[in-house]
């Protein structure tokens, strides 16, 4: 069974200068239920929060590591000081939220609603498709799809994709 060794200070008292008397406590406790319960109800024990730390985790006779239990112990410290959020907190830090999703929305909208750009050309007839050069159907084809063909299509797969 691992014990930790945590040691902390606490004010018990105030002088009557109104300076406060301060202990030093070094209390066992065994690992799970009753180190969970002492880190549970940290904030209602009136320990001096800076300066609680693990001296040491023990295992029968042997001295294990107590990294765990430092982060364990650290986590729960982290959340005591950290500011909780009021309500205008909360409602500004989703106003912004929803202001952000609001302008990506009128974004797509306006993307959308675009219309298609048309060739400035007329669809030109499969039959002048022929009369066409290859060089002729490349221009087509970088209009009509805004890049240019793949370089080893002969003309006849040019006419198909423009077809299309």
């Amino acid at each position: 069974m691992i014990t930790v060794v945590v040691e902390t200070q606490r004010v018990y008292s105030h002088g009557t200068d109104g300076m406060p008397k301060v202990e030093k406590i070094q209390q066992k406790f065994r690992e799970g239920a009753n180190f969970n319960k002492f880190l549970k109800y940290l904030p209602f024990q009136g320990y001096i929060n800076d300066k609680i730390r693990i001296v040491k985790a023990v295992d029968g006779e042997n001295e294990v590591d107590k990294t765990p239990y430092e982060q364990k112990l650290k986590e729960v410290l982290i959340k005591l000081n950290t500011p909780e959020e009021t309500i205008q907190d909360k409602y500004e830090k989703e106003k912004q939220r929803n202001d952000e999703l609001s302008e990506r929305l009128t974004a797509l909208e306006a993307k959308f609603s675009q219309p298609k750009q048309e060739l400035e050309k007329e669809k030109i007839e499969e039959s002048t498709f022929e009369d066409l050069t290859k060089a002729e159907l490349t221009e087509l084809y970088k209009e009509k799809f805004g890049k240019n063909p793949f370089g080893g299509w002969k003309k006849e797969e040019l006419m198909n994709k423009l077809k299309d």
